[in-house]
């Protein structure tokens, strides 16, 4: 039998972390759908909805970071998108790539980004994994 081996294309690292999320399709901007982040990075994150999207659909997402007011807003690309049941109800795990976010909106993310990180490690037990 041959060995099928993983290759991992993820351009960066990505850190679990559960943030809330709105996500905004390009075609219907009056329907936001909520979903939340199960990990995340610079480039990209993983989310969960109980809302169907598309691969390859265009949204504006609004990425809430603890202690925050105001989101940071990263317009993006849904990568792949995986369904699956909970007690006979439809979720979706999806991937999503940012594209085009404006340079103020990079910095932002940037610094609450590694700030969120960073809390999150120093709140782990000592010797709990990271993912």
């Amino acid at each position: 039998m041959e060995r099928m081996e993983f290759t991992e294309r993820r351009r960066a690292e990505r850190i679990a972390l559960a943030l809330k999320v709105e996500l905004i399709p390009s075609t219907h901007p009056n329907d936001i759908i909520e979903a939340v982040t199960k990990d995340i990075s610079g480039l990209g994150m993983r989310i969960t909805t109980d809302r169907p999207i598309r691969e390859r659909q265009s949204l504006l997402s609004r990425i809430y970071f603890p202690g925050e007011k105001n989101a940071v807003i990263a317009p993006c690309r849904v990568v792949w998108v995986k369904e699956t049941l909970v007690d006979g109800k439809p979720y979706f795990d999806a991937g999503f790539e940012y594209v085009h976010m404006v340079a103020r909106a990079k910095e932002r993310f940037a610094v609450l980004f590694c700030t969120t990180a960073i809390n999150a490690m120093n709140s782990r037990p000592t010797g709990a994994p990271a993912n």
